[in-house]
């Protein structure tokens, strides 16, 4: 009986820690989340906070497997807010990533308003929040 009690006591700590982490990511200590969805043609990078709110995002960059920067868009406001955006296999619209609040500096592609995903190359989408960025790669099949 005391050997249980003291073991459920000690576990107290551990169940307060976790809760405490789990909720300090909520608040913004980690990237945005990223859900990604499609496959073959196109993807949907949703950064929806709650699947419904548009969420803060400071820098958007698309690179592929040779670390070459294809697209990098920074916010011009501190409270640039997306919903997500959709990329497609070929040529793609910088201007068809929107905010909507604030705005965006297109840095790269800097003569062009379009740049190009190829299929089977490995590409890494890195969204930046208010403190740390989230990766995802994709691949677009042939």
């Amino acid at each position: 009986m005391i050997g249980f009690a003291i073991d459920s006591m000690m576990l107290r700590p551990t169940v307060f820690l976790l809760f405490v982490g789990l909720f300090l990511g909520m608040l913004g200590c980690s990237g945005p989340y990223v859900r990604l969805s499609g496959g073959r043609d196109s993807f949907v990078l949703d950064v929806q906070t709650l699947s419904e709110y548009p969420t803060t995002v400071s820098r958007i960059t698309i690179s592929d497997s040779d670390k070459l920067t294809l697209l990098d868009l920074r916010a011009k406001d501190a409270d640039a807010q997306i919903r997500g955006f959709t990329v497609k296999r070929g040529e793609n619209a910088v201007p068809a990533i929107v905010a909507e609040h604030g705005s965006f500096r297109q840095v790269v592609p800097q003569d062009g308003t379009t740049f190009f995903l190829k299929p089977n190359v490995e590409y890494t989408v890195t969204i930046w929040g208010k403190r740390r960025p989230s990766r995802v790669k994709l691949r677009f099949q042939p």
